[in-house]
């Protein structure tokens, strides 16, 4: 009977030791893997318009003096804050022209005043031409270069 109670006390004493032994937790966590190489960049979105106009005057009479034209999208917004631009084209070229425009060191053609829904450009000739106002409202125009009518489209988008 000695045997028999020591033979259980031994079982018993095992089974404590293995059920307390285990656990059901997985272990320690393993240390943090290298990083992965970057995937290649996507493709960059097309810009915006940044509320920009472009109006457009085909065969403009420029006379000698002041030039009134009208242009209702040059708002009080774009007056206090935006920019306008004016490009001249003659009639039978391809290319635009900044203004001001000079010719043998004088000013022929320039804006003179801006007002909310006009613009006053002053000539010293008389000529019909085609006429661009470029209006931009308030926004971050740097790296335009607006001497150069292409790249200001390109730049906006028109």
């Amino acid at each position: 009977m000695k045997i028999k109670l020591s033979f259980l006390k031994v079982v018993f004493l095992m089974g404590c030791l293995i059920m307390t032994a285990c656990s059901p937790e997985d272990g320690a966590a393993g240390s943090q893997g290298l990083q992965g190489t970057a995937g290649a960049d996507g493709l960059d979105g097309q810009d915006g318009n940044a509320n920009v106009s472009s109006i457009l005057l085909q065969n403009a009479a420029i006379v000698v003096g002041n030039n009134d034209f009208d242009i209702p999208e040059l708002t009080q917004d774009i007056f206090d804050n935006g920019l306008v631009y004016a490009y001249a084209q003659t009639l039978s070229s391809t290319s635009w022209e900044p203004l001001p425009i000079a010719s043998g060191g004088s000013v022929i053609l320039d804006i003179n005043r801006i007002f909310v829904g006009s613009v006053e450009l002053t000539a010293t000739f008389a000529q019909n031409l085609n006429i661009r106002f470029v209006l931009v409202a308030g926004t971050d125009v740097n790296g335009v270069d607006f001497s150069n009518y292409n790249e200001v489209e390109n730049h906006f988008d028109f």
